[in-house]
């Protein structure tokens, strides 16, 4: 594990501590868990879900709530704000323009089948 120092200088054995694995996997859990409550919070204060890792944030979340025994009123409305974030950041994906490298001659017919899929995905997914 390696100790906190300057920028500037220079990793060296003196810098480094053993650890056992089983020591690192429970802090590199904990730690991860923290940065994805640090970001599910960025997000709730943005109001805006900005990229698939946030998607896999809040999916993670909403898996959470959905298998908790007992729901409270606030982790329902916030079953309900995430829902609407995710429908809001997949109906900006749909709205952009995504170019893909299609060998088949591409055109109108690739872009309106391309539509077609999104759109039954995310019907589907969201009943």
């Amino acid at each position: 594990m390696h100790i906190d120092n300057s920028g500037d200088r220079q990793i060296t054995d003196d810098c480094m501590k053993p650890i056992l694995i089983e020591e690192a996997e429970k802090h590199g859990k904990e730690d991860r868990v923290g940065l994805r409550e640090k970001e599910l919070d960025r997000m709730q204060e943005k109001k805006k879900i900005e990229n698939d890792y946030d998607i896999s944030i809040v999916m993670s979340k909403l898996k959470q709530i959905r298998n908790a025994s007992s729901s409270t009123t606030s982790e329902k409305e916030q079953e309900l704000h995430f829902n609407a974030m995710i429908a809001e950041y997949y109906m900006k994906a749909f709205e952009r323009n995504i170019r893909v490298l299609c060998l088949d001659g591409g055109g109108k017919m690739t872009d309106i089948l391309f539509s077609h899929v999104f759109i039954y995905v995310f019907i589907v997914s969201c009943f």
